[in-house]
């Protein structure tokens, strides 16, 4: 498995909630997805409503804030990684230090804390760009001057 800017070697771990204290049975939370459940990060206080996309060590959500603003959430569970726990220190850090360039998703807030169980929860909060997918069109089909912008 590949070890890039962003990438792992630790395995996924179940998601869990903040504020529940502690880590819930895998079975509960594949099937409640996290919606409804409240994280804080280190500025910003979200609620997640529907799960965007899933890969082999990260989840990203759409979350809302107290003002019904949306952003994406990246949320990574990582134990006993200390490498990923560096690349995400990494991928904060380069994200926030090109924050306002136009090229980049906008950085909005991050926390990565360890539990009492030793695993880190990371958390990366971008502005969240409602945008087409290659899964609403076919690959090498050109797109329209409308799904451009």
């Amino acid at each position: 498995m590949p070890l890039g800017l962003f990438g792992s070697s630790s395995k996924p771990q179940p998601l869990t909630s903040i504020d529940s204290g502690g880590y819930k049975e895998k079975k509960e939370v594949l099937e409640k997805d996290g919606r409804g459940t409240v994280l804080r990060l280190e500025k910003n206080t979200v609620t997640i409503e529907k799960k965007l996309a899933e890969g082999g060590f990260a989840i990203v959500y759409l979350v809302t804030d107290k003002n019904n603003r949306k952003y994406a959430l990246k949320r990574q569970f990582i134990n006993d990684d200390n490498k990923q726990v560096d690349a995400c220190r990494r991928e904060f850090q380069i994200i926030s230090s090109l924050k306002g360039h136009k090229n980049i998703v906008s950085y909005v807030d991050h926390i990565l804390a360890k539990n009492k169980s030793g695993i880190y929860d990371y958390m990366l909060l971008t502005a969240y760009y409602k945008i087409p997918t290659f899964t609403s069109g076919s690959v090498g089909t050109e797109m329209s001057a409308v799904d451009k912008l």
